[in-house]
């Protein structure tokens, strides 16, 4: 009983979205594959115009290939996007970071099996989302 009423407060404090975000992902469960499909490409542009829009990187990037957010019209779409090196994300991590403020972050960091380690940061709905996965 303890174990889940410290579990319940650290959730209230680090992770509030979380219970909405596992609903969320249950629901998801049953849906049909066109409104899946709907969805995700609903969050890919969603994705693209964010980093257009608060990622001076990405917009660098997108505008040298001549890549526009409504470009993206479906998910065969994604193709368009380039692919990105883990050494580049660390090279160029304070232009790929983006201007977004967020209330509540967290720093995370990858393992460094390939030899270094990315250092980011995910908002709370993110870790949230990860989480209720």
């Amino acid at each position: 009983m303890s174990y889940k009423l410290i579990f319940k407060i650290g959730q209230y404090f680090r992770n509030p979205s979380l219970t909405k975000n596992y609903l969320f992902l249950k629901e998801s469960e049953r849906w049909s594959l066109e409104k899946l499909k709907a969805y995700q490409l609903m969050k890919l542009q969603e994705f693209v115009a964010f980093s257009y829009h608060h990622s001076s990187y990405y917009k660098t990037t997108f505008d040298t290939i001549g890549l526009k957010p409504s470009d993206i019209q479906s998910l065969d779409d994604i193709k368009k996007l380039p692919i990105i090196s883990k050494q580049a994300l660390i090279q160029h991590a304070s232009e790929i970071h983006t201007s977004k403020k967020e209330n509540k972050k967290f720093k995370a960091s990858t393992s460094g099996t390939s030899g270094t380690s990315l250092t980011f940061w995910k908002d709370e709905h993110a870790d949230s989302f990860n989480r209720a996965s």
